[in-house]
């Protein structure tokens, strides 16, 4: 079976500024119905409510080197597993 890694900025529904976002949230589900494991990774921004969503935090701890600084991260899993949300305050912790 083919993998495909999504990583991106922004993604429909819970996350939307430009065309990105829509193609992000759409072609992951595009992929998955012609038989591609598809999996998203992108932020948690402050303004989304991991309870809303139905998210569950993943038993993790991810060190994530930029440069000569390191944050760590937690990770969070959609209800349906198709996608990662990074906890990074350091590197998304802004309102939009």
């Amino acid at each position: 079976m083919n993998k495909v890694l999504s990583v991106t900025s922004e993604c429909v529904p819970l996350v939307k500024t430009g065309g990105l976002a829509d193609v992000a949230g759409a072609l992951p589900g595009a992929l998955r119905r012609q038989g591609v494991d598809a999996h998203t990774v992108t932020p948690l921004y402050r303004f989304i409510e991991p309870a809303d969503h139905g998210l569950h935090r993943i038993p993790a701890r991810v060190p994530l080197r930029l440069g000569h600084t390191t944050v760590t991260a937690h990770l969070w899993r959609s209800p349906d597993g198709h996608t990662t949300f990074v906890d990074a305050p350091g590197l998304s912790d802004r309102d939009a």
